[in-house]
């Protein structure tokens, strides 16, 4: 499938001889993707301070004392049909931001309660890692050397929140988590 996509591609940029079979789905899609490439590229580039004004009204920045807020990149489970998840496999996530990535992975612990595993990438010195979940205290973990971390939450705690700290200072925060469903 993957090279049928390729070729579909290369066939619709005029990069290869057209190969003499009946057009398919493929070929359809990539023609409206060059197509739609080429009209981009014909228009006028955008001005640069405009371009810039523009990333800076989507830019998360934190104001003084505030921690800014990573956005979630990418979630092992967005294109996983809700029916076809398994009860007990886990779930990875990766934020990103200003300053830095966290990798989590989110799964149930053997108590039921939440286990949580990941890394920090970005900042630097002596971090923690706080985990606030909705019911329950707050739980503080040291990031290792090389920004490793490990936590457990326990059952019921219910939706929660990464922050990276720096002393008592938050670096960043995630939005709200949900816990891993029950098998």
């Amino acid at each position: 499938m993957d090279d049928a996509l390729a070729l579909a591609f290369d066939r619709a940029a005029g990069r290869c001889d057209p190969v003499r079979t009946a057009a398919s789905a493929f070929d359809a899609f990539a023609g409206r993707v060059v197509a739609a490439g080429r009209r981009v590229t014909a228009l006028p580039g955008c001005p640069r301070p405009l371009l810039r004004h523009a990333l800076d009204l989507f830019e998360v920045r934190a104001p003084r004392g505030v921690a800014a807020a990573w956005r979630l990149l990418f979630d092992s489970w967005d294109a996983v049909v809700p029916a076809t998840r398994g009860a007990r496999g886990p779930r990875f996530l990766r934020f990103g931001g200003r300053g830095g990535n966290l990798d989590v992975e989110v799964a149930v612990a053997q108590d039921e309660g939440v286990r949580l595993r990941g890394t920090v990438d970005g900042p630097t010195g002596a971090l923690v890692v706080e985990i606030a979940p909705r019911r329950g205290a707050r739980v503080r973990v040291p990031v290792a050397v090389g920004g490793a971390f490990e936590a457990s939450l326990p059952r019921g705690t219910g939706p929660f929140t990464l922050a990276v700290c720096a002393g008592r200072t938050t670096l960043s925060r995630t939005g709200r988590i949900p816990p891993p469903p029950r098998g």
